[in-house]
Formats: C-alpha cells, structure tokens, sequence
C-alpha cells in the first residue's frame, strides 16, 4: 500500500496549502459502459440521483458512483460539493454565474 507521512514544526500558510492541495487530489472509483475508472473529485461538474443512483458529471463523461447523495456531500463538502437540490449537488469551483 501506498503512503506519504508529512512531520511538520507547526501548522502555517504552506502547510494548510499543501493539505488543500493533497485533498483536492482525493479520488473516488467510478463506472460506465467503458469499465471502471479512478475520478479525481475536484474535475466532478455536478453530481445527481436518478432512479436511486448516482451520477457524477464531469466535463465530457458521466459515471455512476458508488455513493448516495448526502454520503457524497459528507465525504467531499470542503471540495466545493454543495447541495442544490433533494437529488443534486454541485461543484461550485465550476459555477461561473448564477
């Protein structure tokens, strides 16, 4: 199994990026007619249930992912994964105007 341990004197301006940064890489396993894929969170779009499933949209692909709504929202919240609707959420790094 992979792991990075990161020591560090205290917690500064560097070390909060560098944990911003290492969570927004967090990826989750995703699935389509094509097979199975690794979907970084931060490149989600959006995020909706149809007929009690859920799907995330990213720019050009849709996946089904393994994950109800409000278990998605309590795992990625600090990514930008705000809830819109009782079937949708959205990633609001990607809303450009409302």
């Amino acid at each position: 199994e992979d792991f990075i341990d990161i020591h560090y004197r205290e917690e500064n301006a560097q070390i909060r990026g560098l944990f911003s940064y290492l969570e927004s890489m967090t990826a989750i396993m995703g699935k389509n007619e094509q097979g199975e894929k690794l979907i970084t969170v931060s490149k989600i779009y959006y995020c909706e249930i149809v007929d009690r499933k859920c799907f995330a949209y990213l720019e050009k692909e849709v996946y089904q992912i393994d994950y109800g709504l409000q278990q998605f929202l309590d795992a990625f919240h600090g990514q930008g994964m705000v809830r819109i609707s009782k079937s949708m959420c959205v990633n609001v790094f990607f809303i450009s105007c409302v």
